[in-house]
Formats: structure tokens, C-alpha cells, sequence
């Protein structure tokens, strides 16, 4: 659902790369990211564009006024944050600010290569844990979270499941 005219607020969005991209088919993207040097690196490699800023942030208290973006999005950041309790508050904010459609990557335990090779990953889950946390905030799950990509690696090509997709909606009920 981005078009042009879209304002996403991409968390915990490292170096800013997502929002470099959507800057060039027209969607102002704003990221923000507790990393310091990430956004720096960001700024310097792809400067401030169509609309797009990164701004430091833990994510427990964003500093923009509620319904502000179309859209919310966050890869491989909820199982970053220390605790349940915590990635509660995030997405509350998230809420928050939002106006419409999350989209949110989170490394979940149907990735087990992915989820133990990261000793910063906190909240390791799986990926019906993770629609049902969603669904207890009241947002649905609205594809399966679970998609399939052709990789290329030293055996050749291959298809590979990924998990913890969640594209999210307002629940209506």
C-alpha cells in the first residue's frame, strides 16, 4: 500500500538504507535507530533526501505527535529488545504514532541458523508467539508470516524458507 505521499517510520532502522529507497519512488521515510554511529554512517553515505532523516531513538518514546506516519515498519528489531515488557512498550509506540499497516522482520526460531548466530538476540520465540504478541496489542496478521526465496550459496541455488514476516492490520473486532 506505499505510494508516493507515503510517510513511514522505519525503528531501529541502522544505517537508514530501507528509507534511502523508498526516498526514490516518493515515500518520505524517517528512521530512527539507538545506534549513534549507524545513523551517522547512514547520513554520510546517503545524505538527507525526498524527506528522509534519521533520528536517534531508542524506540520506548518517539518524538513525533501520534497518527504522524502511514506506515510503521522494524527489521530484525524485536528480538533485539531485552524482554517482553519492553518490546511491549516499543510497539505501544509504534501504535502510537501510527496510522494504517506495520510491517515488522523478526528473527524468529523456525530461523535457527539466524536466531542462535547473534548472541545479541534477547527474545527468542517462534513465530505463532510472535502473531499472538500482536494479536494481545489487537493487530492481526493479515499474510502468513512465512515466505520462500530462491538463495545462491556454495551448494548452488536453493529455495529457502524464511520466517517472522508480519505484515499487521488494526484489528476490527
Amino acid at each position: 500500500g506505499l505510494k508516493p505521499g507515503s510517510r513511514v517510520l522505519d525503528v531501529g532502522c541502522n544505517i537508514g538504507t530501507l528509507g534511502h529507497y523508498l526516498g526514490k519512488v516518493g515515500v518520505a521515510t524517517i528512521g530512527v535507530d539507538i545506534n549513534f554511529y549507524a545513523l551517522q554512517l547512514g547520513n554520510q553515505k546517503f545524505g538527507v533526501n525526498g524527506g528522509n532523516r534519521l533520528i536517534q531513538s531508542s524506540g520506548m518514546t518517539l518524538p513525533f505527535d501520534s497518527g504522524s506516519f502511514s506506515h510503521v515498519v522494524s527489521q530484525d528489531l524485536f528480538e533485539h529488545i531485552n524482554g517482553e515488557e519492553q518490546a511491549g512498550r516499543v510497539f505501544q509506540e509504534m501504535q502510537r504514532v501510527g496510522n494504517g499497516k506495520m510491517l515488522h522482520k523478526v528473527t524468529v526460531l523456525e530461523d535457527r541458523e539466524w536466531i542462535d548466530a547473534d548472541i545479541s538476540h534477547r527474545i527468542k520465540k517462534p513465530a505463532i508467539w510472535w502473531s499472538n504478541f500482536f494479536a494481545r496489542k489487537g493487530w492481526t496478521t493479515v499474510r502468513p508470516t512465512t515466505r520462500a526465496d530462491m538463495i545462491l550459496d556454495s551448494r548452488g541455488f536453493r529455495r529457502r524458507e524464511m520466517h517472522g514476516y508480519f505484515l499487521l492490520a488494526k484489528s476490527t473486532l
